[in-house]
């Protein structure tokens, strides 16, 4: 790794993340190593409004930017420079581009790649879990490279949709490449740098903070052409990557949800903001569909487009390490890949007895109490019913003692990841 890594390690380590100052000394000095080399008085003398913060810059220990090169080297993370030919061009549309990347996985070239941001909340409802089961599976499978931000929720099920897929798939951590936040996800994580990218702007060793969190979240939205909103609260996180798309200019989608729900008022209020509405995959993949014809396939929902198997193109670059069992350090062994489960199959209606065939009538794709649909049966035979149209591939038990209809499409994707 060259010197100049060393300098740009140690000058981010001086300021905090997103800070303005970085890229104003860098453009005054030329580079990190001149910052470095500045004393205090060049500080003092640069155009910069320093306010007391040229302090930080005068400590020329590079003990800590040693040891955080020391440890990518080691185990292979590497380190992307906002200088160098694979920093994503699109990370420059923000006030304040992450001036390092560390990553593991494969480095593809994301500025010609149509990547979608799907967000949302971290506690879904089932009507949220399912819409984003439903909207990512198809997404990928329409050419889209999903970007998400490997929390709870609704980014776990985008990142699980694209491994389904076996599509490629984009994690952006809040925390230093070593971390594995949420810790249950530690998992999902070594399975996206397999088969896609985890990168941060937090060098190794920086705890998950709470603050980290909303800088992330400009990432987010840089890298994606358009950024998808499936469920949110008012004070979600995910509507700071919503400003900032709307803010970037790139196209903002929406999950129309219940106007009664707490957890969905801040999704629905962004259509007020200028979010067009996601009511299927479609919606977005049209979008996409101009700008990268020979990536995107625009199909019906029900009817998923075939996989091709293409060639690596030439826009696709890795790094030392990238072909070893383990890229986080944590992990010993590579996670064994989950065995696809073989889809379900769904009984004729023929077959159907005349209280299943009533009982049906009376379900929706919205989750129903069970009470709701008894229609005069008894709880025994209601359940005993529900029962039979849920292994016979019609109805879906969605949480305690709710059901709702499975639709032919679900059978093929949605019960095959979780």
């Amino acid at each position: 790794m060259n010197d100049e890594k060393l300098y740009l390690v140690w000058l981010t380590s001086c300021a905090p993340t997103g800070s303005a100052l970085l890229p104003l000394l860098l453009k005054y000095f030329g580079s990190a190593r001149a910052v470095f080399e500045a004393s205090q008085e060049d500080l003092r003398a640069a155009p910069i409004e320093w306010r007391s913060r040229h302090k930080a810059f005068c400590n020329k220990n590079l003990e800590f930017a040693e040891g955080v090169v020391e440890y990518c080297e080691k185990n292979g993370v590497g380190i992307t420079a906002c200088t160098d030919h694979f920093y994503p061009k699109r990370l420059f549309d923000l006030a304040s581009p992450p001036i390092l990347l560390y990553h593991v996985g494969e480095f593809c070239d994301l500025d010609r790649a149509p990547t979608v941001t799907v967000v949302g909340t971290r506690t879904p409802s089932a009507y949220g879990e399912r819409a984003a089961k439903r909207l990512s599976v198809d997404l990928a499978r329409g050419g889209a490279v999903l970007v998400s931000g490997l929390a709870r929720g609704v980014d776990g099920l985008a990142h699980r949709a694209a491994l389904y897929c076996e599509t490629k798939t984009v994690g952006v951590l809040g925390c230093g490449i070593d971390r594995a936040y949420p810790p249950e996800h530690r998992e999902l994580i070594a399975q996206v740098a397999e088969s896609g990218l985890v990168l941060t702007e937090y060098a190794p060793g920086t705890p998950p903070n709470a603050k980290n969190f909303p800088m992330r979240n400009r990432i987010l939205a840089a890298l994606g052409r358009a950024t998808l909103v499936v469920e949110a609260s008012v004070a979600s996180g995910s509507l700071i990557t919503a400003d900032q798309a709307l803010r970037l200019g790139r196209p903002l989608y929406a999950v129309p949800s219940s106007i009664f729900s707490a957890g969905c008022a801040g999704s629905n209020h962004l259509f007020r903001c200028g979010a067009k509405c996601a009511m299927n995959a479609d919606d977005v993949l049209e979008a996409l569909a101009a700008e990268f014809p020979e990536q995107i396939t625009v199909s019906p929902r029900a009817k998923p487009a075939p996989r091709k198997k293409e060639k690596v193109s030439d826009a696709v670059f890795r790094f030392p390490g990238s072909d070893r069992k383990s890229l986080l350090p944590e992990y010993k062994q590579s996670p064994p890949q989950k065995t696809r489960r073989k889809a379900r199959e769904r009984a004729s209606v023929l077959e159907l007895t005349a209280d299943e065939r009533a009982l049906l009538s009376r379900l929706s794709h919205t989750p129903t109490d069970a009470e709701a649909l008894s229609g005069g049966l008894s709880a025994s035979v209601l359940m005993r019913l529900l029962s039979s149209l849920e292994i016979k591939g019609y109805v879906e038990r969605v949480g305690g003692n709710r059901f709702c209809l499975l639709d032919e499409a679900e059978l093929e994707s949605e019960s095959n990841f979780r």
